[in-house]
């Protein structure tokens, strides 16, 4: 059952990363064969990015954005799917979902109070 879930998860992370969700990324699915990016719209070449990968977090990740949002609030919702399947009972999946809502804004808020 793991096995089935993790696949899924990971299917469904390259499917994300395809850029069904409105980004300019794509993904190389076929890595190492192949070095070229697939997203919607066909292939493509991707640009060389001049930066660090960590100037991408601070730009994209480390202080809230649509793409962040989107992207918590889906994997919220994916966690509250997965635990209503195991038959958790209602308050304690709003109680983990709360929980984790407060988590990341407290990230957030240590992140900016942090880098400013």
């Amino acid at each position: 059952m793991w096995a089935l879930i993790t696949g899924l998860c990971v299917f469904g992370h390259y499917i994300h990363d395809t850029n069904f969700v409105g980004t300019n990324y794509g993904i190389a699915w076929f890595w190492p064969f192949s070095h070229q990016y697939w997203s919607v719209s066909g292939s493509f070449t991707p640009e060389v990015h001049v930066g660090s990968h960590h100037e991408w977090l601070l730009q994209n990740w480390l202080k809230p954005s649509v793409l962040s949002l989107r992207e918590i609030s889906i994997g919220l919702l994916g966690l509250g799917v997965a635990l209503w399947c195991m038959a958790v009972p209602a308050q304690i999946i709003a109680l983990v979902v709360l929980l984790a809502v407060v988590a990341v804004n407290s990230f957030w808020f240590t992140v900016r109070f942090l880098s400013a």
